[in-house]
């Protein structure tokens, strides 16, 4: 399975954690992320990340392979503010 992941700078910590406790069940997939949420997780899991480009472009080629049906499923922890 494809998985995106998306964090806003307020919230990569949280994302953070959530890789943490879920690295068990994220390790037999294909993750994909925004380069800067995409180094957190690497740094923080271990698990192979491919990154994409930072921030808003990344957001948008995340968005490109999901119209594509490229992305099985995409999580993004978003700052409302």
């Amino acid at each position: 399975m494809n998985i995106a992941f998306i964090a806003h700078d307020n919230k990569k910590e949280l994302m953070e954690a959530f890789c943490i406790a879920y690295k068990f069940i994220l390790k037999d997939h294909t993750l994909y992320a925004t380069s800067g949420t995409g180094s957190m997780i690497s740094e923080a899991t271990g698990l192979g990340v491919i990154c994409l480009e930072y921030g808003r472009l990344g957001e948008e080629q995340i968005a490109a392979r999901v119209a594509y049906n490229e992305m099985d499923l995409v999580i993004f922890f978003m700052d409302p503010n």
